[in-house]
């Protein structure tokens, strides 16, 4: 295989902050995360495609930010998803919880617009969105344990309904289940569609008895007809313990009128 060929199997994640004007909150977050880049488009009326093509060029996977009750940013949004999916690029939105600050109507625009939505609490929506981008890119993009294909990502992810993201990590006996029970305590599996389960943990460290258990305990929950694809990658900044990072796709939508 020669160097070009080698490109041109990388599986690149784009980050993009829409109405951000200067130091972004994904910029301080997602610092030289491999096979990612973070973006911004300013908050005003963009109309300019060239640009939209030069953010959307070699991408696979787009995550998008913004604060989506400014009606100058939804259209950006509306321009940028249009040229998105006339790429094929797999968009997924990032959202908070229903509140004040983003109305339940303005959120089920966000997520018709969008081919899923990553919705966390505000306080952990940066850590999750940093932890989607970095597990998602390392089992699609390094030599792992057990590597998954972006096509595979793509089928989970592209699931209607909402994204949630659960992770944990433990060391010790028994750290596969208990990581694989953290990771899932506050995800509602009985009614997920897709399920993405990652596994991390020093190179060495990393046992097929240990996938087994947590996959075992996962499944427990999960209904019968949910997909699901496992990946396990090595991360020797670990040490002794093991990660288990969830990804739940097809949710129903989390607000309530």
């Amino acid at each position: 295989m020669n160097h070009s060929e080698v490109i041109d199997c990388v599986t690149h994640i784009k980050v993009l902050e829409i109405g951000v004007e200067r130091s972004s909150h994904a910029s301080h977050v997602l610092p030289n995360v491999p096979y990612v880049r973070v973006l911004s488009l300013p908050n005003q009326d963009y109309k300019n495609d060239e640009e939209i093509e030069k953010i959307l060029a070699d991408t696979n996977l787009l995550f998008i930010a913004t604060d989506i009750t400014d009606s100058v940013n939804q259209l950006n949004v509306e321009r940028v998803v249009s040229a998105a999916k006339a790429r094929r690029v797999l968009v997924v939105g990032v959202a908070v919880h229903c509140g004040p600050e983003s109305p339940e109507r303005m959120l089920q625009t966000w997520s018709a617009t969008v081919d899923t939505l990553l919705v966390s609490e505000p306080d952990k929506l940066y850590t999750h969105l940093r932890t989607a981008a970095s597990e998602i890119a390392a089992i699609v993009n390094e030599y792992g344990h057990v590597n998954v294909d972006f096509e595979d990502v793509r089928s989970i992810l592209s699931m209607s309904g909402v994204v949630r993201l659960g992770t944990s990590a433990a060391a010790g006996p028994d750290r596969a289940q208990r990581a694989a029970l953290n990771a899932i305590q506050d995800l509602n599996l009985t009614q997920a569609k897709g399920l993405i389960v990652l596994l991390s943990g020093a190179k060495g460290s990393l046992r097929l008895s240990e996938s087994r258990q947590a996959m075992t305990t996962i499944n427990s929950n999960l209904p019968e007809s949910a997909h699901l694809i496992f990946g396990a990658a090595y991360d020797d900044s670990l040490g002794d313990q093991l990660r288990v990072t969830v990804l739940v796709s097809g949710l129903p939508y989390p607000c309530r009128a």
